[in-house]
């Protein structure tokens, strides 16, 4: 049973009126929740960036121990095995990723496998600042990776808001577009549709395919 192009319009035409009238408020819903995510995606990635800087600089102080203790004499007079364990112990003290808990007991058992091997207390030069910066790191450390967890977190949501905001405008766009071409088509013919039938059946584009690349292409030109 062949269908009447009057009838095939008004059904198309009834479907994009739909989504005409339930569109709006969709996007209205969306807009307000990417707005509330932008605002606390900002607030985090401040609060990352406020702490970021403190976090780099007390990482640096406190691996300067490391660096006093591997250039001391009583290293290279270690035996192979002392040695070893004491630079297994400063890779890690150096490491970023190291725990402030787990920084504490290594350089309490590097200073102390020093000291047996020097046979005497070793004042170190750094010692005091980088325990001290260990931790001040403990006690911002928790909210510098929580910041930056909640940040990734909201950013991702925020480009997925974004997008779907987006696509639901760029549907809006392309209904009223169908009701314009739709309605004009019922005031007047479709015997263009008949050639464009031919052509899409010949494996051209439709006409509107044809005008959306006529304007993507004017949006290039302007770009």
């Amino acid at each position: 049973m062949r269908i009447q192009p009057q009838v095939l319009a008004k059904l198309i035409l009834h479907k994009r009126q739909r989504l005409i009238e339930s569109l709006p408020k969709l996007i209205e819903t969306v807009a307000k929740e990417k707005h509330r995510v932008e605002v606390m995606t900002r607030q985090f990635r401040a609060k990352k960036e406020e702490l970021e800087p403190k976090v780099i600089n007390l990482l640096k102080e406190r691996s300067e121990i490391a660096t006093e203790i591997e250039r001391n004499p009583v290293i290279k007079k270690m035996s192979s095995q002392d040695s070893e364990a004491c630079n297994k112990i400063i890779i890690r003290l150096a490491d970023r990723t190291t725990s402030t808990d787990e920084y504490t007991n290594l350089l309490i058992n590097l200073v102390k496998i020093c000291e047996q091997n020097s046979r005497k207390p070793l004042d170190f030069r750094t010692y005091e600042s980088s325990v001290k910066a260990n931790a001040a790191l403990s006690e911002i450390k928790r909210e510098y990776d929580n910041s930056v967890k909640l940040w990734g977190e909201h950013e991702t949501n925020r480009r997925k808001l974004d997008s779907r905001f987006k696509k639901l405008n760029s549907n809006l766009m392309d209904s009223e577009h169908a009701i314009e071409f739709w309605q004009q088509k019922l005031t007047t013919n479709f015997d263009d549709l008949l050639i464009d039938a031919k052509r899409v059946a010949e494996g051209g584009p439709s006409s509107r395919q044809i005008r959306r690349d006529s304007r993507k292409a004017r949006k290039g030109k302007g770009a």
